[in-house]
């Protein structure tokens, strides 16, 4: 089974610590304004958004999105990212083509985020246990059907997963991610970092 262990490349540059820091901050303290200074006018907004501020505004901040792109922007620093030449960036660490391994379709495997995360053989936090994984990449034979946990753990959603060999097993969802989350590019320009791309979704 692939393993994805977190790796980061932003200590290559200093100018990089220093502008995730100040970022993470501003995502932490729900700093709008903050955001949409360090966005490239130009900015790539997903698929099929118009570049510029208009749709990145739109994307990020219109229809109840605020909260949850921030926090998954804030997931994807802290988790680290790979410097894809020297004055790219790209978070997180796992979603992007050098990363993720080759041959597994994306759209039906995710990474276990975490160490020791166990696998269940049903989905319930009290049944047994079949495998234990750390930043493991799973695939996902039933794609992403939730299942409720079956010993009355309320807001516990499982997955079932597959381990190779024919075996299953059940994650639970909080410990998933796709690669065709939200991945978000930083390019380095006259000395400033500035967000250049995001995408989510396929």
């Amino acid at each position: 089974m692939a393993s994805l262990p977190p790796v980061d490349d932003a200590g290559r540059d200093s100018s990089l610590l220093r502008f995730r820091a100040d970022l993470l901050r501003a995502l932490q303290r729900g700093d709008t304004a903050f955001i949409v200074s360090i966005v490239a006018p130009n900015v790539g907004n997903g698929f099929g958004g118009d570049a510029g501020l208009k749709d990145f505004r739109y994307f990020w901040f219109g229809g109840g999105e605020r909260n949850r792109k921030m926090e998954q922007l804030r997931e994807a620093l802290q988790l680290g990212g790979v410097l894809v030449d020297d004055s790219t960036y790209a978070v997180p660490y796992y979603a992007f083509a050098r990363r993720f391994p080759s041959g597994l379709d994306a759209h039906g495997h995710a990474l276990v985020l975490g160490e020791g995360v166990r696998v269940r053989q049903s989905p319930g936090s009290q049944r047994p246990v079949v495998a234990v994984l750390t930043y493991g990449v799973v695939s996902l034979p039933k794609g992403w059907t939730g299942h409720p946990d079956q010993d009355g753990s309320s807001g516990v959603v499982w997955l079932q997963v597959g381990l190779g060999d024919g075996k299953l097993g059940y994650v639970a969802e909080r410990y998933l991610r796709s690669p065709l989350g939200l991945r978000v590019t930083f390019k380095k320009r006259n000395g400033h970092w500035v967000l250049t791309s995001w995408a989510e979704g396929d």
